[in-house]
């Protein structure tokens, strides 16, 4: 309903229709509101907001948040006076401030002059919104200056995600980090930031292994705006080279009656979690007396991921017992 109030002995006006934060009009997005200010009342007057507020008369408008990031400026040509702009989230008697501008700030803006009255002094603010959640704009002057304001809302496009494109790696190339870090954040306002399910245990670095990863675009509270996934490939680790241990040939016979020789070891150069390295140890047949003969020494086994390995035969010479004296 309508009230007559008086701003001064016989000064009667129609008040705004919006004059109460309860009665806050929608202006979403897209929103091109031309309103006169003139017969608003400061009776709901939120206080400062970034910019001084006080009892300034002014009008309310809601704004539903889109989960990006939202303009509403008077930097149009509809407007012809000082403006200032507060916005506000929470519950009306209960309001928490986000956001507010007096003078268009940045850098020079034609746009933001109001004839007359002097450069930027149109209003614009800029804020990061939660999807679905109700913002309060309070629309007045600075000290109190009143007239008609062209008040426009744009919303900018959603936050999207771009998934890399599909990618093959050798078992533990550096590259599969960078590809992890490489899907694109499109329209990226407000902070937003992204996730990946990337698990080498889901991954056998003994045989190639193909797994679908899921990149989670989250706002600036994390919570989940959109997925997508992209296929990557890691190749199974490189084989292991196999390596005898030192040993010494030829030997002595009375050496060889005490012979024993070490593990042979294997690697394929990696570390972490493309790493296959043991040992393997030795089997040997002696093969000589007191005139001499030799020890043949074999390394023959399976390597952490079930692969044979083995080593030729190693010949160990063992030289003769001395001739023995009468």
């Amino acid at each position: 309903r309508d009230f007559c109030l008086s701003r001064g002995l016989g000064d009667v006006y129609k008040r705004q229709p919006n004059d109460l934060c309860a009665n806050a009009l929608p202006a979403d997005c897209g929103a091109d509101i031309t309103v006169d200010i003139s017969n608003a009342s400061g009776t709901d007057n939120p206080g400062t907001c970034t910019t001084f507020g006080s009892n300034e008369p002014g009008v309310w408008y809601t704004v539903t948040g889109t989960g990006g990031n939202i303009n509403i400026t008077t930097c149009n040509p509809g407007t012809n006076y000082d403006s200032k702009i507060t916005v506000w989230s929470g519950a009306c008697g209960a309001l928490t401030c986000v956001t507010g501008n007096d003078d268009q700030s940045g850098g020079f803006d034609p746009a933001c002059d109001v004839t007359g009255i002097g450069f930027n002094r149109g209003s614009t603010v800029d804020f990061c919104t939660d999807l679905g959640v109700t913002y309060y704009v309070y629309l007045y002057g600075f000290a109190g200056n009143v007239g008609t304001a062209q008040m426009t809302v744009t919303c900018d496009p959603l936050p999207t995600i771009t998934c890399p494109n599909p990618a093959t790696f050798e078992c533990g190339d550096a590259g599969i980090a960078a590809w992890l870090n490489s899907a694109i954040i499109n329209n990226n306002n407000c902070g937003e930031t992204y996730t990946t399910d990337y698990d080498f245990a889901n991954f056998d670095k003994c045989m190639t292994t193909t797994n679908d990863i899921t990149f989670t675009l989250l706002d600036d509270d994390g919570n989940v705006i959109e997925t997508c996934t992209a296929a990557l490939t890691i190749n199974a680790a490189p084989a292991p080279v196999l390596s005898p241990p030192a040993y010494s040939s030829p030997m002595s016979c009375v050496s060889a009656l005490s012979f024993s020789i070490g593990d042979a070891t294997y690697t394929n150069g990696l570390s972490g979690e493309c790493e296959n390295s043991g040992t393997i140890p030795p089997a040997f047949d002696n093969n000589f007396d007191a005139c001499g003969g030799n020890i043949t020494v074999y390394y023959f086994g399976v390597d952490q991921c079930g692969n044979t390995i083995s080593l030729p035969p190693i010949i160990i010479i063992v030289q003769p017992a001395p001739i023995p004296t009468i």
